[in-house]
């Protein structure tokens, strides 16, 4: 994965970044709502299907971690 540079969404290339096991990249602002397959894309121009994410304009939190005493 840390060879990911791009990644392509509903037919738009983002640049993509890998780091702490995660490969990072921005959703553009335009894009519609919806489930799109992703690409992931080299920096020699080899791709990589990738499975299929969700754009939504609605907040979501994928992971997260608590910590601290209830009460």
């Amino acid at each position: 994965m840390d060879k990911v540079a791009k990644v392509v969404i509903g037919g738009v290339e983002c640049d993509a970044t890998y780091a702490d096991g995660a490969v990072t990249y921005t959703v553009p602002a335009d894009m519609a709502a919806g489930t799109y397959q992703l690409t992931l894309k080299d920096a020699e121009g080899y791709e990589y299907g990738a499975g299929y994410t969700t754009v939504s304009a609605a907040s979501v939190i994928s992971a997260a971690s608590f910590s601290g005493k209830p009460g």
